[in-house]
């Protein structure tokens, strides 16, 4: 009866336990596994020197035992909770700003809004890791003074049934060769698919890289136009030059391979040979100078100056297709003008025939000549303008923006790494949570013989670390190469920037200059034609001026034969009234000798009649008497 009694106050007990276990442990979601583990570790202290492991058992444990270790458990588990939930909060208030950029807003307004939490190179100084590594074996390009340039493309015509294409002839020049006074140079022949393996195999060999881009491929017929050779040539030159400012590049079996075979056969087994090369994910396997490699910590900082970089990328992405949209609009436009300006061109071209054909007046035909000179200047700097900001604004940004889509490659590639190591550490300490439930014998611990294994049980995190040892040895090396594309992509960046002030303020002057150049132009040809129009006005006046000279002179000529004719006039005048006065004169000489005459005449036949009168007197006087 008494072991009736006390089989039932050990089931009550149990159950007791049970449900205590279940309301404060179980329904309040604390982790069961983390609970036991607890239990073990706390029976563990308390029985050091019991030798009885069987301490999963409930029975093993008083009911005043387990409510006190459940209460130990419940603090530090909620004040973990506490520590993880404003941990939650802090990264949640990071990855809602992060998300909720706006990629259609300018890119100025995206760093003001981000200045007060903005991450910079200089921010980044954190501990570094420094790993041993092996030697980068070095080449005859090696910490050399090379000199690269590109000419004499020559097209290969393959016939019909395979494709053309452009060999382009590479010369290298190594100066002072081995510290000598005599250089080495190194001609081959190239064709563009060369220089896209090239980069596809320094891709391949140097992932941790920035790889400047190669100009893209062009399909049909125009890729065999000179012009279009010749833009693509400067930019494989320019390729090939932005290479060998990197020493690694320089020392690499690809690049040596590209520059210096000339036999055609030896370099293609070259390129099979050195593409079946994968270099190792191993941080002790990679290759420098040093024989050592830096890695920086996996840090939050780390994580969000990754995070802004991208961003930075895409948001300048946007910003470039939607200025390359304007500039599409603005060329159409600069185009339209140009063909206006050379139909007027050819208009005035005619006009000047025409007038000269049919000799109009000089003026005219100058005019028309002036003209359609301006037109054609000024068509010309209009075009020189369009070039000038196509080449300077437009090709030097869309090349910026290439090299930042290259850069993302390897931010990419960091990102595919650090993002399989979040997933390899998860379902590794999944299969370890597993495991631990396990015996000890299952844990997948190399030479597990010399492990303390008191300590394996005693200590979960110690546990942790040594079970599955494969795994987790990949796993600590995946970290370190996360750690180490850190480090890489942070120096590279710093490179980049360093590499684009320096283009920028060259690109920047040039333009300035020609921009200037062109301005003077324009102003010299408006000069040009507000001269010819002054020497047009002044030759005008002076014809006007001659012509009322002559004018005058005709006036004044008009006004002298005028009087000279009143003066003639007059003498005839006189000359006639002189002769009327001789001729008034004769006939009063006449009529004066007729009266005399006449006079004589009455005289005399007064005195005939006074004769007569007398001699009758003195008849009568006679008769008288």
């Amino acid at each position: 009866m008494s072991n009736n009694n006390n089989n039932n106050n050990i089931n009550n007990d149990l159950t007791l336990k049970q449900n205590y276990i279940k309301e404060h442990i179980i329904d309040k979601n604390y982790n069961k596994t983390k609970f036991f583990d607890f239990c073990m570790q706390k029976k563990l202290q308390n029985n050091s020197n019991n030798n009885n492991n069987n301490f999963g058992d409930l029975n093993s444990w008083s009911m005043n035992e387990l409510i006190q270790t459940i209460n130990e458990f419940t603090s530090i588990e909620d004040s973990n909770r506490q520590k993880q939930a404003t941990k939650n909060n802090l990264l949640l208030q990071t990855q809602e700003k992060t998300n909720n950029l706006n990629f259609n807003t300018s890119l100025s307004n995206y760093l003001i809004n981000n200045q007060n939490n903005s991450l910079n190179s200089n921010n980044l100084n954190t501990n570094n890791i420094e790993i041993p590594c092996k030697l980068f074996p070095k080449t005859i390009l090696s910490n050399q003074n090379l000199t690269i340039s590109i000419q004499n493309p020559i097209p290969i015509d393959n016939g019909y049934f395979f494709s053309s294409y452009i060999l382009y002839e590479i010369n290298t020049v190594i100066q002072n060769f081995n510290n000598e006074n005599n250089n080495k140079i190194f001609k081959v022949q190239r064709r563009y698919s060369d220089f896209i393996w090239l980069r596809k195999s320094l891709s391949q060999h140097f992932p941790r890289f920035f790889i400047p881009p190669i100009p893209g491929k062009k399909i049909g017929s125009r890729r065999f136009e000179l012009d279009f050779v010749e833009k693509r040539m400067k930019k494989l030159n320019k390729f090939l030059n932005k290479l060998i400012e990197n020493e690694y590049f320089k020392s690499s079996e690809s690049l040596l391979s590209f520059l210096t075979v000339q036999d055609r056969t030896q370099f293609e087994y070259k390129m099979k040979e050195i593409s079946s090369y994968f270099p190792s994910n191993f941080v002790e396997e990679q290759r420098t100078f040093s024989g050592k490699v830096l890695i920086s910590n996996l840090d939050s900082i780390n994580e969000q100056y990754h995070i802004n970089i991208h961003n930075y990328f895409q948001i300048q992405n946007d910003i470039f297709n939607r200025l390359n949209e304007n500039l599409k609009d603005f060329y159409s436009y600069t185009k339209q003008a140009c063909v206006a300006l050379e139909d007027a061109q050819k208009d005035f071209d005619l006009l000047h025939l025409l007038s000269n054909k049919v000799k109009i007046s000089n003026e005219i035909v100058k005019c028309y000549y002036n003209l359609s000179t301006f037109f054609k200047n000024y068509k010309r700097i209009i075009f020189n303008q369009n070039e000038l900001i196509k080449f300077h604004i437009k090709d030097f940004f869309k090349n910026i923006n290439k090299e930042g889509e290259c850069f993302n490659e390897i931010i990419n590639s960091r990102d595919e790494l650090r993002d399989k190591f979040i997933e390899d550490r998860k379902t590794l300490k999944a299969k370890k949570e597993k495991l631990i439930l396990k015996d000890i014998n299952q844990w997948e611990i190399e030479d597990i013989n010399n492990v303390d294994k008191i300590m394996l049980l005693r200590n979960r995190d110690y546990a942790m670390q040594k079970m599955c040892s494969i795994e987790t040895k990949n796993l600590d090396n995946l970290a370190k190469m996360v750690g180490y594309a850190n480090k890489c992509n942070l120096d590279e960046l710093k490179k980049m920037i360093k590499r684009y002030n320096k283009e920028y303020i060259e690109d920047l002057k040039s333009f300035s200059d020609e921009f200037y150049g062109n301005l003077n132009d324009l102003l010299n040809v408006w000069s040009n034609f507000g001269s010819f129009v002054d020497e047009i006005k002044e030759e005008m006046k002076k014809k006007k001026d001659k012509k009322n000279e002559k004018k005058e002179d005709k006036n004044k000529n008009n006004d002298n034969n005028v009087d000279n004719n009143i003066v003639i006039n007059n003498n005839n005048n006189n000359e006639n009234n002189n002769d009327d006065n001789n001729n008034n004169n004769e006939i009063n000489t006449e009529i004066i000798d007729e009266n005399n005459q006449k006079e004589n005449n009455n005289n005399n036949n007064e005195n005939n009649n006074n004769n007569k009168e007398n001699l009758s007197e003195e008849n009568e006087k006679l008769d008288n008497e």
